[in-house]
């Protein structure tokens, strides 16, 4: 993922510097939710058919876009379902109230499960909590400056998980003592009176579905700016 692009054209000649600086920061941000929404909205819609991923890691996602200004047309697909668990009922219920959510299907190739309730819930809290681990990777490289260290998944796990314990302010003052690497992510899960935070912390906890935080989550809100008529 490249440095967010400032505006080029007509238009941005008459920007002054700090306009093009917010508006390249602002188009990251939304490319940057876009990819957390995508990736919430396809374990919903898995777990809502009663599959458990079980695998959830940096090889599984496959994007078809990095870059800020295609952020519209950004696509969020799992992979990699060679772990997953099939379940005979859903783990998460859709707000549309689709019935077609309780009928499986073993063309997925995974097999199926015969297990109690809290065998599939704990499955699914694994892979919010993986889900939550892959965001926080994402928005560290897409929030950091040239030149900037970040923290990859294994790193991530270690501090939120054995270190901190998922106390997630535990975990922002870490990154606060470092702010060359970790600025920009501190000033990015800042945003909306710390929205990125809330979400980190409510993935790791793993007790809401995906579906839920989709519709509830404020990191998922727009910003004034972004519904502002320019």
């Amino acid at each position: 993922m490249e440095l967010p692009e400032e505006p080029t054209g007509l238009s941005s000649m008459f920007m002054k510097k700090e306009q093009a600086v917010a508006l390249a920061l602002r188009s990251r941000r939304t490319l940057l939710q876009r990819i957390a929404q995508g990736l919430l909205q396809a374990l919903s819609y898995c777990h809502s058919r009663g599959v458990a991923h079980c695998g959830l890691g940096p090889g599984c996602v496959v994007v078809n876009t990095v870059k800020d200004k295609e952020a519209d047309r950004l696509l969020v697909k799992l992979d990699n379902f060679g772990l997953a668990r099939l379940y005979d009922h859903p783990l998460e219920d859709l707000s549309d109230g689709d019935d077609s959510s309780s009928s499986s299907s073993s063309s997925s190739g995974a097999p199926r499960q015969n297990i109690e309730d809290t065998d599939g819930l704990l499955q699914r809290q694994q892979d919010l909590q993986a889900a939550g681990l892959l965001l926080a990777e994402v928005f560290m490289v897409g929030a950091a400056a040239a030149g900037s260290e970040v923290l990859e998944v294994p790193a991530l796990k270690r501090l939120l998980f054995d270190v901190f314990h998922e106390d997630i302010g535990l975990f922002k003052e870490y990154c606060l003592q470092d702010e060359d690497n970790f600025g920009g992510f501190v000033e990015f899960m800042d945003e909306r009176d710390g929205s990125g935070w809330e979400l980190l912390g409510q993935l790791l906890k793993g007790s809401q579905p995906a579906g839920q935080l989709l519709r509830t989550a404020r990191f998922f809100l727009p910003a004034i700016s972004d519904v502002a008529v320019e």
